[in-house]
């Protein structure tokens, strides 16, 4: 079980993220400790990095909600969808990338 700072620090986030993410239902801590220190599982921490995954992808907190509530088969297609679109902006950021060159 890891403490809610050592989760942040691992995933680059802000306890904010965690708190919202919580408070929404989205991905929960599943224990505390008897100061009331909230502690994420392995699983709690897989939870909370594939919301923050979805909403870096320009998912709403609404639709993350119903994404996690899916099964694991729908969310892994979903994050098969998530790739593709993520791969189709990285190449359009490559071309600006070149057409910035080309203005030097």
């Amino acid at each position: 079980m890891e403490r809610l700072s050592d989760v942040c620090r691992k995933l680059g986030v802000s306890r904010r993220v965690l708190q919202e993410l919580d408070k929404l239902n989205i991905a929960r801590h599943s224990d505390e400790t008897e100061g009331g220190y909230w502690l994420y599982s392995e699983e709690d921490i897989r939870k909370v990095a594939i919301a923050i995954l979805f909403s870096e992808a320009g998912y709403k907190r609404g639709e993350i909600k119903i994404i996690m509530g899916l099964s694991y088969q729908k969310q892994k297609i979903l994050r098969k969808k998530m790739v593709r679109d993520l791969e189709k902006k990285q190449r359009w950021i490559e071309w600006l990338k070149s057409l910035s060159k080309v203005e030097e």
